[in-house]
């Protein structure tokens, strides 16, 4: 998607004319600030120094990694190019950084007012190949003619556009191979929670569950368990059980001793060490 952005207003006549220069930088502003916009910056083919547009998009990016210079109008600036500063002036003499990615052509026009004399791609590729006739005839480097023309900037532009497209695809395909493996994955759980509520695995799960328990109560009741945590002896178990519901006042309202031939508790824990033996 390419966006033709208003071009910046240098002077303003009026307060109407300031309020419109500052929605233009504003508008401007939102696609320049974007990190996924390549900037087309669009001049008139002149001074380096002058360039003010490039100037603005310079604040949004100061690496110019996202910039491409193009120096339009290349024919108007014909006669002020010699053989001795064609190749400065294609770099920018100085006031352009070097890694800022550059062109020089001519676009398609015609006399104002009139149709114009042939179709537009045939305009164009004349103009382009004006262009390159006419700073090769001047001495122009090879590789600073590959900057001159409009045949060379939309080869360059092919080539970029398909780099921004493998870049900006990697991190989609990255993002659809996560989305694979959760999906995988939560496919494999709902399998799972499927054969889980199966009401036939469900009915012989519970029934393992109770034929296990019922096997760990056999030991229990017998008393054959093999451990020493938490294990109290007889007496201290009953020693707390009567002390338990002394404190809950439970005692009110059950017999702390199965018979009243017992005097006391220590009386019935000393017949169930001695005399149930």
């Amino acid at each position: 998607q390419i966006v033709d952005l208003p071009g910046y207003r240098s002077y303003a006549a009026d307060e109407s004319g300031r309020i419109l220069a500052k929605k233009i930088e504003a508008l401007n502003g939102t696609f320049l600030s974007d990190q996924r916009n390549t900037i087309l910056c669009v001049e008139e083919a002149g001074d380096a120094a002058n360039l003010s547009s490039l100037r603005r998009v310079s604040e949004a990016d100061p690496d110019y990694r996202r910039t491409i210079l193009i120096r339009n109008k290349l024919d108007k600036y014909y006669d002020d190019l010699d053989p001795s500063t064609v190749n400065k002036w294609l770099e920018g003499m100085g006031d352009l950084p070097t890694k800022l990615k550059k062109f020089a052509l001519t676009l398609p026009h015609w006399t104002e007012g009139m149709p114009p004399p042939r179709p537009l791609c045939e305009l164009r590729d004349a103009m382009s190949q004006a262009d390159l006739n006419k700073l090769a005839a001047l001495g122009t480097t090879r590789k600073h003619l590959d900057m001159v023309g409009f045949k060379n900037f939309a080869r360059y532009m092919e080539k970029r556009t398909e780099q921004m497209f493998v870049e900006a695809i990697g991190p989609v395909l990255a993002k659809l191979r996560d989305l694979e493996r959760a999906m995988t994955r939560r496919g494999e759980q709902l399998q799972d929670e499927l054969e889980q509520s199966d009401p036939t695995q469900i009915l012989a799960t519970v029934r393992a569950c109770g034929a296990s328990l019922a096997n760990c109560l056999t030991y229990v009741m017998e008393g054959v368990i093999r451990s020493n945590i938490h294990r109290f002896t007889l007496g201290d178990e009953l020693r707390k059980f009567h002390s338990y519901h002394q404190k809950a006042a439970s005692s009110r309202v059950m017999e702390q001793l199965p018979s009243k031939d017992f005097g006391s508790l220590e009386d019935y824990i000393d017949f169930l060490e001695k005399e149930m033996q």
